[in-house]
């Protein structure tokens, strides 16, 4: 009844009504009335897509027409001199698609205390549209005509400012970075730091569907349609393809049904691939 008030109280925001079918549904589903979960499930990503909107319909722009064409052509400029030794770096970043067990992977690499975790922090792509915003959210803009150009220079200290203000990155060599987006940016990741390594996280891609759709990721603006999850989806698993075969030795991958059947085996692998000692403490959490 509760929220049901707040559904039908103007003075709540789209933000907090979003919240309310989203609880909603979770009821509808203990219930086992999925076809009302489902309805609630609509109403909840409708609002919380329309509380922001604008962005949100950048966002998707950005994914579905401009880095869908670039991420394989990416042309770098200005990088004859690069001033910052990010060769001295071994990071880790864990990439896929959400409720594929990233954070369990996480979880297990920051337990062996050698790592720092830095979470989701979007600083690559942040770097990245530092460059070209101004260029791809101009309303004459040909995104069949453009092509991805990176100023090096740009981009390297743009990302050492950043990193540097999430915690101390000149002294942590080795760090593991959870922005899972990344899959997009491994061209750009490996020039900056050639030494880092991707670990990919899945699972079977209908249940991976449905448990995106299930959820609520107010930050990311292709959640919440089935339409443009399944196009993120495409766009995904066109472009992880493409960098397993053009780097092999630098991407792994981990499913999550078999992690979850074998974790102990798949942790020594991942612990060799990522060039650490393994240590059962690691899954003492």
């Amino acid at each position: 009844i509760y929220f049901i008030k707040i559904l039908n109280n103007k003075n709540f925001t789209l933000h907090e009504k979003s919240l309310a079918n989203y609880l909603l549904s979770k009821i509808e589903k203990k219930r086992f009335k999925y076809k009302s979960e489902i309805e609630y499930l609509k109403k909840s990503h409708s609002d919380i897509f329309n509380s922001k909107k604008e962005y949100n319909l950048q966002s998707n722009f950005y994914y579905q027409k401009v880095i869908k064409k670039n991420y394989n052509k990416i042309i770098f400029f200005n990088i004859k001199k690069k001033n910052l030794n990010f060769q001295k770096y071994f990071p880790i970043f864990i990439i896929g698609l959400p409720r594929s067990g990233s954070t369990l992977i996480e979880t297990i690499l920051s337990n062996n205390g050698k790592l720092k975790s830095i979470g989701e922090n979007a600083v690559i792509n942040m770097a990245i549209l530092n460059q070209i915003s101004d260029i791809i959210f101009e309303n004459n803009f040909d995104y069949k005509k453009f092509n991805l150009s990176i100023d090096y220079q740009k981009l390297e200290f743009f990302v050492f400012k950043k990193f540097n203000n999430l915690f101390e990155f000149d002294k942590n060599y080795r760090f593991v970075d959870k922005t899972l987006v990344n899959f997009f940016n491994i061209e750009i990741i490996l020039n900056l730091f050639p030494n880092a390594k991707f670990l990919h996280c899945f699972r079977n891609l209908n249940d991976a569907a449905i448990a995106i759709f299930q959820s609520l990721l107010p930050t990311l603006s292709w959640t919440h349609k089935l339409d443009d999850i399944m196009s993120y989806m495409d766009i995904y698993l066109k472009t992880i393809n493409y960098f397993k075969i053009k780097y092999p030795d630098k991407i792994m991958d981990i499913k999550l049904e078999n992690f979850s059947e074998n974790n102990e085996e798949t942790g020594k692998k991942i612990f060799n691939f990522c060039n650490l000692d393994w240590n059962n403490k690691s899954f003492n959490f």
